[in-house]
């Protein structure tokens, strides 16, 4: 059995990329700013450990069916900002949630706090297009070495394109064009979840709540 530290949770208006860096390190996550580390969350029926991921930019590699989502997915164009809330993404967030049966999110505000490019720092955007249709948006932080996802939502209408993967992909280009070393991509359960794909991600370690990050693959 794994000894596990008690779930935690502080509130942060601010903090600086290297503070971030160390807190995705202990297995921090925030929605705005309220941080928080939590070590088993409900799953289809039963109370799941929580094993936070991260991705080795420096020995990844995209397996054989990511290559292949990457070219067949030409016709989406992705574009990198800071984070902003809109009409749009607020209609592309009632389409994503409708995706769910349970623990339905709140709302876009819930994940991103109430100053997204200011509180705790600055929050990035990603969005993906398809000529004037928004079809997907990742919202992620940047640290000093590293970036972390946040909340991705997509277009349901556009499941076949894969769009939690693609937008995996387009981060992990644009972490390691800013010479970043590790990106951050949330939780996972080892039991089937709607987290499973992260898995499929070559060079994954997972945070064992001991203070060690380990490969994913070696998962006991």
């Amino acid at each position: 059995m794994i000894e596990l530290p008690e779930d935690e949770v502080r509130y942060l208006r601010s903090i600086r990329p290297e503070r971030l860096d160390r807190a995705w390190e202990k297995g921090w996550r925030h929605f705005g700013p309220v941080f928080f580390r939590e070590t088993k969350q409900p799953n289809r029926g039963r109370d799941c450990l929580v094993l936070p991921l991260r991705i080795d930019l420096g020995a990844f590699r995209p397996g054989r069916t990511q290559r292949k989502l990457w070219a067949k997915s030409g016709f989406l164009k992705a574009e990198f900002s800071l984070a902003a809330f809109g009409d749009e993404k607020e209609a592309l967030f009632r389409k994503h949630v409708t995706r769910f049966t349970h623990h339905l999110p709140e709302s876009l505000e819930h994940f991103l706090g109430d100053e997204p490019q200011r509180v705790p720092a600055p929050i990035h955007e990603c969005r993906l297009t398809d000529g004037e249709t928004l079809v997907a948006v990742g919202f992620f932080d940047r640290g000093e070495r590293a970036a972390s996802a946040i909340y991705t939502m997509w277009d349901p209408a556009y499941h076949e394109a894969s769009p939690g993967i693609l937008m995996v992909l387009h981060e992990i280009e644009w972490a390691k064009a800013q010479g970043l070393s590790w990106l951050y991509t949330g939780y996972y359960f080892r039991e089937p979840s709607d987290y499973s794909y992260k898995a499929s991600f070559h060079a994954t370690q997972y945070y064992d709540w001991k203070g060690n990050w380990k490969p994913l693959d070696e998962t006991p």
